[in-house]
C-alpha cells in the first residue's frame, strides 16, 4: 500500500514522503495524547470514543515535526476540521488552517 501511494505521489512531483514506523511515532511506553474535550463528545466522537484523540495527537505530532505555515483539511469531515481548528487555536500552534472541498485524486497540500 505504501509503495503504491509513493508511486502516485512521485507521479505528482512529490519529492519527499515521511513514513515513520509505529515504533517511531509511538515508542514503547508512550502515554502523551492530545484531547479536545467537548467538541469530540458529540456526533462522530460519541460513536467512536478515542477516535479524535488519535486524530489530534497525530496532527499535533505532524505540525510539531514539519511546522507548516498552512494546512488544508477537507470539508467532508466538518467535525474533524473543527476539532483540529480548536486544537490549533487553543494550543498556540501558528499554522493557518483552511477547510476546503476535496478534489478527488489530489493529496492534501502541506507548506
Amino acid at each position: 500500500m505504501l509503495d503504491q501511494d509513493c508511486a502516485l505521489l512521485q507521479a505528482e512531483g512529490v519529492d519527499l514522503v515521511w513514513a515513520p514506523t509505529e515504533e517511531i511515532v509511538y515508542p514503547p511506553g508512550y502515554q502523551t495524547y492530545v484531547n479536545v474535550e467537548r467538541t469530540t463528545q458529540v456526533l462522530e466522537g460519541a460513536a467512536r470514543p478515542g477516535h479524535f484523540q488519535g486524530v489530534t495527537t497525530i496532527v499535533a505530532k505532524l505540525f510539531n515535526v514539519f511546522q507548516p505555515t498552512r494546512a488544508y483539511f477537507g470539508q467532508k469531515d466538518a467535525q474533524q476540521a473543527a476539532v483540529i481548528r480548536q486544537m490549533v487555536h487553543r494550543s498556540g500552534i501558528s499554522t493557518w488552517m483552511s477547510s476546503c472541498a476535496r478534489s478527488c485524486g489530489k493529496p492534501t497540500v502541506w507548506q
